[in-house]
């Protein structure tokens, strides 16, 4: 769409507004702007916009107009002339069909006007001046009016010849509404004719202005178009305006009003606080004041804004996010913060989710690594084929049984770790087995290890490595359930008594011998089951290498966790003087343990002693004693320890140590 930088001026008082401003206004308002032309005969700026498929409300002067109106907050300068207060009544009652209303105008005794029109300058931006003085016109009302107005001549004919002869007639097998006069076709109304401008002629004296609306249509200025066309008719051409006549469509329904509403507190979720120090929002007075400028007659009534929707935005304007879009680009986009809040309130964590994350932590911690496996295996190798749940459609066969433990999935990242000569395999998965208890699929989230590491432990550094035993194994759940504070209990697995519904298709990969039952200290409930492989499961050359597995309910194993409401803090002032830090080496006897030593030492001078830890243990080979090295760290309260302080406790601790 091509429009005049003047033109525009005439509808819309521009004269404080500055072109780049206009231009940046346009541009934030949802229109693209593809070129500015200067004339240099007019001086007149001519720009070509871009109109969204949203927007096809907008194709005259007086519809761009009216928008830069509710975007600058600027009223226009034209008077809206309603076409209800200027219908002249009666008119002729008759079924138009693509019509609803027709106004015929006959202007006789026109002087043919053979200067250029001052329109003509507006007709540039679509590069075209005419001769013809009466089409410069109706061009001129096009783009200023988006309206299009034809002008019949009647030479030959009189008025009264055309009015009664206006009538509904088949038309190529087509209902259209045909104007006659002298039993010839004057003109035929279709929504698919566009105007021929070349039926008028330059020197006609006497023409029909012939002016109608389709049903389908919603021109707002349809009157002041008129008006305008008939001053200019009668001021250059100096014509005389006959009687008009009306017809009126008495089926053509209007169009029910479009009411929308919606809260304010919608507006501030959607769009955010303003973008200023305070955070504030927009308030009802700005919002009313806003969607008055877009005519859409807002009113405020318990909390709730309604909004009627004008019928030329209809087609745009049919949601509660359309308005509040709206809203948003007539107060400026810019204007609203465009990030998002920052809060400091955390979100909820289940129980369940809070623990099984610091499982997680724990086992990585003590150096597992975890795996994820699908839920749907192609044969699980259970002894009884009941147990499996088939799908009923499954995508492919290697993904036809949801699985009923997680264990033999790891035995499947065991084999292909194996494969790959990959000797230390220490693996955990967290995920849901399936089961059928009394016709019911039931679900299970489980923790399930494998744990196969030949080289894991050696007595000295000059002795070979040795593989995990079944202690190392164990303890790694004795302190995974120890830091979770789980109040479970180790006893021996009854299988007929004790093995619950979602541990009957694991007990087969179990050495019968080698395994122990996890279970809740309070009700004697089953957990989980910890031992080694069953030996038909390991590679041939693995026998010689344990393999530990095991497998717990992980609600089961939360249930046992009881929560601290307390907390033991012991609150002491800190030394502000230096530390000082000794090495001593001990010879131990026969009967010395770690515990008996160290009461010895903190038996002297305890308040003295910030810190010990064992450095070294080695073996004097001539005098045939085990030795220790201990580091202590002295730290006073009240003054700073000397050499002398410390000689005198190394001493003391020597001899009564010895």
């Amino acid at each position: 769409m091509k429009f005049s930088w003047t033109l525009l001026n005439h509808v819309i008082d521009l004269r404080n507004i500055s072109f780049d401003y206009f231009q940046s206004k346009l541009i934030l308002g949802g229109f693209e702007i593809n070129n500015i032309i200067i004339n240099d005969n007019t001086q007149d700026k001519i720009i070509e916009i871009d109109i969204t498929s949203n927007r096809i409300d907008i194709t005259s002067i007086i519809d761009l107009a009216q928008e830069m109106g509710s975007l600058l907050n600027l009223p226009l300068k034209i008077k809206l002339l309603k076409i209800t207060n200027y219908i002249n009544k009666p008119y002729i009652q008759q079924q138009l069909y693509h019509l609803k209303y027709i106004k015929i105008t006959p202007i006789v005794h026109i002087k043919p006007y053979k200067k250029s029109l001052y329109t003509n300058k507006y007709l540039d931006i679509i590069n075209e001046q005419n001769v013809n003085w009466l089409i410069s016109i109706q061009k001129y009302i096009k783009i200023k009016w988006g309206y299009n107005i034809d002008f019949l001549d009647f030479q030959n004919s009189t008025i009264h010849d055309i009015y009664s002869n206006l009538h509904c007639k088949p038309y190529n097998n087509q209902s259209l509404t045909t104007l006659i006069a002298k039993h010839h076709i004057l003109y035929k109304f279709s929504p698919d004719t566009e105007i021929d401008y070349n039926k008028i002629k330059n020197h006609s004296t006497s023409i029909i202005l012939l002016c109608y609306l389709y049903k389908q249509d919603y021109l707002p200025y349809f009157i002041n178009a008129y008006q305008e066309t008939i001053n200019l008719l009668t001021t250059y051409g100096q014509g005389t305006i006959g009687k008009s006549y009306e017809y009126y469509d008495t089926k053509a329904r209007t169009k029910k009003n479009i009411f929308i509403n919606f809260k304010n507190d919608d507006i501030r979720n959607i769009l955010g606080p303003i973008n200023n120090s305070h955070f504030e929002f927009l308030t009802i007075q700005q919002i009313s004041q806003i969607l008055k400028q877009l005519y859409l007659k807002p009113t405020y009534y318990k909390k709730t804004l309604q909004v009627k929707i004008p019928e030329y935005r209809a087609k745009d304007l049919i949601r509660r996010i359309d308005i509040i879009e709206e809203i948003a680009r007539i107060h400026g986009f810019q204007f609203f913060l465009d990030k998002l809040p920052v809060t400091k309130k955390r979100g909820k964590i289940s129980k369940n989710r809070f623990f099984t994350q610091k499982i997680r932590h724990i086992l990585r911690y003590f150096g597992l690594h975890e795996v994820i496996n699908c839920s749907l295996v192609g044969q699980q190798s259970s002894l009884d084929d009941r147990y499996n749940l088939y799908l009923y459609n499954p995508m492919t066969d290697e993904q036809k049984i949801l699985r009923h433990n997680l264990i033999e999935n790891l035995l499947s990242n065991y084999y292909y770790n194996i494969k790959q000569k990959n000797t230390h395999i220490e693996l955990f998965e967290i995920g849901k087995i399936f089961y059928q208890n009394k016709n019911i699929i039931q679900e299970q989230m489980h923790l399930a290890g494998i744990i196969y590491n030949p080289n894991y432990t050696r007595l000295a550094w000059d002795k070979k490595a040795e593989p995990i035993s079944w202690f190392h194994a164990k303890s790694i759940i004795e302190n995974c359930c120890e830091l979770l504070q789980a109040n479970i209990n180790w006893n021996n697995l009854n299988i007929k008594n004790s093995i619950t519904k979602s541990f009957t298709k694991i007990e087969y990969l179990f050495d019968k011998h080698q395994q122990i039952g996890i279970y809740n200290r309070v009700n004697n409930d089953l957990i989980g089951i910890f031992g080694q492989l069953n030996y038909n499961y390991y590679k041939k050359t693995d026998k010689n290498s344990p393999i530990y597995i095991f497998e717990l309910n992980i609600r089961k194993l939360i249930n046992t966790i009881n929560a601290i409401n307390h907390l033991n803090y012991i609150i002491k002032p800190y030394s502000l003087y230096p530390s000082v830090t000794r090495d001593i080496s001990i010879k131990l006897n026969y009967l010395d343990t770690i515990e008996t030593i160290k009461h010895k030492i903190l038996y002297h001078k305890k308040e003295w002693i910030e810190s010990m830890n064992i450095i070294n243990a080695y073996y004097d080979k001539k005098s045939k004693s085990q030795f220790l090295c201990i580091r202590i760290v002295y730290r006073a309260k009240n003054k700073t320890l000397n050499s002398i302080d410390i000689n005198n406790i190394d001493q003391i601790l020597l001899a009564d140590i010895a």
